[in-house]
This record gives structure tokens, C-alpha cells and sequence, in this order.
């Protein structure tokens, strides 16, 4: 892979944790019950985690 390809993979990567950062953030500070913004929480982290594993899995290639 070249090195052009990891940079891009891994500026994405980045892009991806700061979005999920931001929701998240967004998400604490808006005004919705405890259980629903644990809920939500932890559907972004889900999704996160497995965007997260795609990116990995096309650098690892």
C-alpha cells in the first residue's frame, strides 16, 4: 500500500473519531433524560467501533 493510501486511510480515521466525539458531545449537552442519552451513547459508540474496524481491516490490507 502506498503511502499516499495510508495517509488518506488513516485522515479518515481521524475524521471519523472526531465526528463521533462531536456527536457525542452533542449528545451530553442537549436536554434528554438519562436513559435515552446513555441509549444514544451507546448506539454512536457502536457505530464508531465498527467504522472504525472497516478502516483498520483496509489499512491491515
Amino acid at each position: 500500500m502506498s503511502k499516499n493510501t495510508n495517509a488518506a486511510l488513516v485522515g479518515a480515521a481521524t475524521l471519523l473519531i472526531g465526528t463521533a466525539a462531536g456527536i457525542i458531545a452533542g449528545i451530553l449537552f442537549a436536554p434528554a433524560g438519562g436513559k435515552k442519552t446513555r441509549r444514544m451513547i451507546q448506539e454512536e459508540i457502536n457505530k464508531t467501533g465498527e467504522k472504525a474496524k472497516e478502516i483498520y481491516e483496509k489499512i491491515v490490507k
